[in-house]
Formats: structure tokens, C-alpha cells, sequence
């Protein structure tokens, strides 16, 4: 009995000693295509996502930040615009999914082309009968909100983009699209 909790356990060990984000395929039970995952580094007030993007913490928050991986090398991460007054100074929230704590946070390294996790802009149609959609390389397609639609007049095929949730109450679109390259974020609804 001791041999198949001893494997397991030497298992993860290695795994989390081993992994790199070169190799994300063994994050994917929390990879989804809004849900992201971020390791621990605790030299720093920065945080990098699987797909490379670099996310600066509020040193108001490391501490908090700190807890996440007090008993897991990962921890599955959300981002959430920042609507209230301090979004002149951190313009999102990372949710840490299994404890729904959160940190302020700016975005300040863009995803690596070359990874495989990092999505890009497919296709466009802007403003055509008063909607606009974006299909991305991961394979989702979403429609913007009607008032972001003169956002969209700065996005381009090729651009970074990074999924995430809207928390916006009362607001028909669950999702934004942050466009790394036109440095905003659209409501958007997955279609």
C-alpha cells in the first residue's frame, strides 16, 4: 500500500521540480480558454502567466499573493478588469480560482509569440450591421459589445490577445479580449 502512495507522491515532486512553461501540457486540467496558470517566484512582485504575459503586483498584495503557493507550485489564475477607482493605478484583478482571493495587477510583458499557449487575432469584422466579432488562434470566436465596437478600429490580425472574465454586473458579455498590442480590452461573449 505504501509503494502506490510513494510513486504518486514521487511523481509530483519531480513534475513540479521538472516543469517549465516550456512544457505546459502537464497544466492543462486548469488550462481553459479563460482560465490561466501561474508559478510561483518569490524573488519578485511580478507573476508570469503560462503564456509568457508578465503581470506586475501591487506590493499592497504580495502578501496575499504569497499565499497562493504557500502549499502548490501553481495556481490556476482568472483576470478581471479593475472598474473601480484605483484602475488608474493596477487595471486588472488576478483571481486565484481555488481561493478567490485576488491581487491587483498591470499587465507589463506581453505573451511570447512562439508559445504555444500565447493567442493571437485570426480575423476581425468590425462594426458590420452594428456588431463586431474576433476569431482567435485557439479556436473561439466572440462577438463584442455594441459599446466597445470603436475599440476595435485599433485591432489587427496577429495581435496578442489574453482572455478574460468580465465582472461587470448586469453585463450581457462573461468575457474581455485584452488586445496586448492596442493596450485595451473589449466585453465580449463567446459564440
Amino acid at each position: 500500500m505504501h509503494k502506490k502512495i510513494f510513486k504518486p507522491l514521487i511523481q509530483t515532486v519531480l513534475f513540479f521540480s521538472l516543469t517549465t512553461f516550456a512544457s505546459v501540457g502537464a497544466y492543462e486540467e486548469y488550462l481553459t480558454h479563460d482560465t490561466h496558470v501561474a508559478t510561483d517566484n518569490p524573488e519578485s512582485s511580478h507573476l508570469t502567466l503560462e503564456d509568457g504575459s508578465e503581470w506586475k503586483i501591487s506590493d499592497a498584495d504580495l502578501d496575499e499573493l504569497h499565499h497562493w503557493f504557500a502549499h502548490s507550485a501553481v495556481a490556476p489564475v482568472i483576470i478581471n478588469p479593475n472598474y473601480g477607482s484605483s484602475k488608474n493605478y493596477y487595471g486588472y484583478y488576478l483571481t486565484n480560482e481555488d481561493t478567490g482571493s485576488y491581487v491587483k495587477a498591470n499587465l507589463v510583458g506581453a505573451p511570447l509569440r512562439e508559445n504555444t499557449n500565447t493567442v493571437t487575432i485570426l480575423g476581425l469584422e468590425k462594426s458590420s450591421f452594428n456588431r463586431g466579432c474576433v476569431y482567435l488562434s485557439n479556436g473561439t470566436f466572440w462577438c463584442v459589445a455594441h459599446a466597445d465596437l470603436k475599440l476595435l478600429k485599433n485591432w489587427h490580425t496577429d495581435d496578442l490577445v489574453i482572455i478574460g472574465k468580465n465582472t461587470e454586473w448586469f453585463s450581457y458579455e462573461t468575457h474581455i479580449l485584452i488586445n496586448v498590442e492596442a493596450n485595451t480590452f473589449v466585453r465580449a461573449q463567446r459564440i
